[in-house]
């Protein structure tokens, strides 16, 4: 059933009021580590040329941001390389040339139209909101001209809601538009512009067709789709498993009523903490950090100014008057005295240079280290000085000492932003049948797909599993030394060499099939027990050769012998 407006619009609002004190982080930490952005939250459109906000005087978070944003993109979606694949979701499926083939033409088709389009832009705008605010809300729709188009939401257009299982299953976002262009934007049929927005599009005056209205796109799951006669689904927009319906605040009106087959917002979270549902971000880790680091920077630099430009202490007798604007303290200027006084002298300017300077060094290392500056630094300069095989061997390396710290960013990213994101492109090029036939093991019907990276980070994360399972094997070699073995009986080492394969990037058409490694086996089978009759048919002739030797030697044969 479809929501009403006022009951959309008192959600949000509920929403927002939980989110009250959050955005209140949000707003100090945007001003230090994205100031072109900190406005958003201030509730009034930004304007151009805004400044950045006068109380911040470093930019060392911004830039420590910065280099996270670029580091993480460079290391999640290399240029040019395709750092993805698809495979069907059955294994037994994937080890037919045909589907094998389908999916890997598909990985590279959705990676050329992906190239495309404006992925790059958006994500890596995305991945510099990761870094301060912990949580990034992508999209992707269809566009006539490049297949995909992407956007970047700030956290101050949306709020998010979790089911049961703690999976983000409701979106309400808040933005604005002028009347215009919410008459082109709204112009499919079964939409319906309020008519007061109606008129003002219609107008010429540019102050009456460009005044803005806010309206409310709410994404919640479809608890009430309509089942027709053959028990499927019936077709439409609204029946989808995922409501989509557009309200305008200022005209509690119902504009869209639509739906989706899959979420339309990929919402990923760098770190949750317990009962938040919004993300925990490294710039929100050092807020406190930030704000001791401008408030030390204040302080030396009006040290500083006091150094270069000290205070004078005038003798009153000297001057012919007692005002301050009496005396010129700038560069070269001359002042006069009639001998009756001293003349002037500096004040001696208190403060310890040095202990600020060690503080701002310290704080500086505090702010560097939350962001992994150092790690993605050394990242791009493997990259610069490297092939792509060998980073991504000492990617692993390094990653492997700032485990604890990266490996959890980057398997959420995947799980929560990379993969549903990309299981949408997958399904828009199907649809649209820029993906060419289905093999005919589908038999008409939708694949379920799965997808992997092998970009250096993603096989990084792979590789740490796998070194895991090592370290416990390793553990179990003691104790296989008491119970002969036996335990290692447990161990699926199939499944072990195919994650080993995988985790370093090894092309799927590399790997023989199951029913080719069956026959090996069994050849290998045959061959052992071949080898092994040979082998009781020659201990057979040799003992047969002792038993005539011995019987030659038997006494009776003496006797015999002997007569």
């Amino acid at each position: 059933m479809i929501m009403m407006p006022r009951t959309i619009i008192r959600n949000l609002d509920t929403l927002k009021s939980e989110r009250s004190l959050l955005d209140r982080k949000y707003e100090e930490i945007s001003s230090f580590a994205c100031p072109e952005k900190c406005n958003s939250f201030f509730g009034a459109e930004p304007q151009e040329g805004e400044s950045r906000p006068p109380q911040i005087l470093i930019d060392n978070v911004s830039e420590a941001n910065s280099i996270f944003a670029r580091g993480l993109y460079a290391q999640l979606c290399p240029p040019g390389v395709q750092f993805f694949q698809y495979s069907p979701a059955d294994e037994k499926l994937a080890k037919i040339s045909s589907v094998r083939n389908f999916f890997g033409s598909a990985s590279t088709k959705v990676f050329e139209l992906a190239a495309g389009s404006n992925f790059a832009t958006e994500f890596s705008e995305a991945l510099e909101d990761f870094g301060w605010a912990g949580i990034i809300n992508l999209s992707v729709e269809r566009d006539p001209m490049r297949v995909y188009k992407f956007r970047n939401y700030h956290v101050s257009q949306y709020y998010i809601q979790e089911n049961s299982d703690k999976v983000i299953d409701t979106v309400y976002r808040e933005f604005k538009l002028s009347a215009r262009q919410i008459a082109d934007t709204y112009n499919l049929p079964g939409d319906r512009i309020p008519k007061k927005i109606a008129a003002d599009a219609k107008d010429d005056n540019i102050a009456i067709h460009g005044r803005k209205y806010t309206l409310i796109n709410a994404v919640y799951p479809n608890k009430s789709i309509k089942i027709g006669k053959d028990g499927r689904a019936e077709l439409g927009n609204s029946n989808k498993p995922w409501k989509s319906v557009t309200v305008c605040r200022e005209c509690p009106e119902t504009i869209r009523d639509s739906g989706f087959d899959y979420l339309p917002y990929t919402v990923a979270r760098y770190e949750k903490k317990a009962n938040s549902m919004y993300g925990f971000s490294p710039g929100l880790r050092i807020l406190r950090t930030a704000k001791l680091l401008n408030a030390v920077t204040r302080t030396l630099l009006k040290t500083a100014q006091k150094q270069i430009d000290p205070p004078v202490l005038l003798d009153s007798r000297a001057y012919k008057s007692t005002t301050p604007a009496s005396f010129c303290n700038h560069p070269g200027a001359l002042n006069y005295y009639d001998g009756s006084g001293n003349p002037p002298q500096f004040a001696p300017v208190p403060g310890n240079v040095a202990i600020g300077i060690d503080l701002m060094q310290k704080y500086e290392n505090a702010i560097n280290n939350a962001y992994m500056v150092n790690l993605f630094q050394m990242l791009q300069q493997l990259a610069e000085n490297t092939n792509r095989d060998k980073t991504a061997f000492e990617v692993m390396q390094l990653v492997s000492e700032k485990h604890s710290l990266i490996i959890p960013v980057v398997s959420r990213i995947l799980e929560e932003g990379l993969q549903p994101l990309f299981l949408k492109l997958f399904q828009i090029a199907l649809e649209d049948g820029l993906l060419g036939e289905l093999p005919v093991e589908f038999e008409g019907r939708l694949p379920a797909v799965s997808v992997k990276f092998d970009s250096p980070l993603a096989l990084a994360a792979q590789r740490s599993k796998i070194k895991a399972v090592f370290d416990s094997v390793n553990q179990l070699a003691g104790l296989a030394q008491i119970d002969g073995g036996r335990c290692f009986d447990i161990l699926n080492t199939d499944k072990i060499a195919e994650d080993i394969m995988e985790s370093g990037g090894t092309d799927p058409a590399y790997l023989r099939s199951k029913s080719e490694i069956e026959q090996i086996r069994a050849e290998r089978q045959q061959a052992q027990e071949q080898q092994a009759v040979q082998q009781q048919m020659v201990d057979l002739a040799k003992s047969q050769d002792l038993m005539k030797k011995a019987e030659a030697g038997s006494a009776v044969e003496a006797m015999t012998n002997a007569r």
